[in-house]
Order: structure tokens, then C-alpha cells, then sequence
């Protein structure tokens, strides 16, 4: 179960970074990292233009922060993710290696073993549906522009 959430997670997580739709919780990001900076930009002896560059460059550097934190969550669930599948197979391996290969398995260990990926299988089926809704979401939503985007489309 754990494997098959870290995997919806994973995925969300990548559509919102293609969609450019951050989690909220990364939108305290713009008003917490340096305030007298945002400050400094609204002084009206500062040229417009410049002003509006250095906001700019100041947006496009905390997108890219916010980038960087998604990545490595995102390697971080990945290593989750494998790590969980090598424990499942770990404990696999060690009900069918019980028997030591030379003696045939027990009718009730191979009920038990085939139950388990019965409910694997639909552990996993089951997450692949929830996924494919949950992204759905991303398809219906309007379209998150860049600052650049704007900026070009009102050239």
C-alpha cells in the first residue's frame, strides 16, 4: 500500500511540475524568502523598467527554487518507491526459500503466496485508477501562463 501511494504522490507531484501548478504549501515561499528585497522593489525611485526586471529575476529564481525542492522530493519518492519493491520481494523470496528449494512447498504456503499477489494486483489496480483520475483534474484546469509568456503575449 505504502509502494502504491508514494507512486500516486509521484505522479501528481510530475503532472504538477509539467502543469507548472506547485503545491500550495510552496506558495509561502514568495513571501517568506526575503521580504526587504520585495520591499526594496516597490521603492518608486527605481526606474520601472528596472524595477520590473529585478521582479522578474527575483520570481524566476524562486520558481526555480521551487523546481529544485519538487525534484528532489520527486528522487526522494523514487528511492521510496524502489525500496518498497525490494522489501516485498525480500519477503517473498523468504517464504519460498523457507522450503530451501528441495522440498516441494505446502498447499497452504501456496495459497498464501498466491493471495498476496492476488491482493497485490489489485492493491495496484486499483491505485492505477485513482491515479488516472486524480490526474484528470490537471487536464480540465485552465492553463498556468510564465511570467515570460505574459510578458511576450503582451508584446
Amino acid at each position: 500500500m505504502d509502494q502504491q501511494k508514494n507512486e500516486e504522490y509521484l505522479a501528481i507531484l510530475k503532472q504538477r511540475i509539467y502543469t507548472k501548478r506547485f503545491p500550495s504549501s510552496l506558495n509561502l515561499i514568495d513571501h517568506s524568502i526575503d521580504p526587504h528585497t520585495q520591499q526594496m522593489l516597490r521603492d518608486q525611485r527605481l526606474h520601472t523598467d528596472e524595477r520590473i526586471t529585478l521582479s522578474l529575476q527575483r520570481e524566476k529564481a524562486i520558481a526555480r527554487f521551487k523546481q529544485d525542492m519538487l525534484t528532489i522530493e520527486i528522487s526522494t519518492i523514487e528511492k521510496l518507491i524502489r525500496s518498497h519493491g525490494n522489501v516485498i520481494a525480500n519477503e517473498k523470496k523468504k517464504l519460498t526459500d523457507a522450503a530451501n528449494g528441495k522440498v516441494r512447498l505446502p498447499k497452504m504456503l501456496v495459497n498464501i503466496l498466491n493471495a498476496i499477489t492476488a491482493r497485490q494486483s489489485n492493491i495496484i489496480k486499483r491505485t492505477q485508477l485513482i491515479i488516472k483520475h486524480k490526474l484528470s483534474f490537471f487536464e480540465c484546469a485552465p492553463a498556468v501562463m510564465d511570467e515570460e509568456e505574459i510578458v511576450g503575449a503582451n508584446l
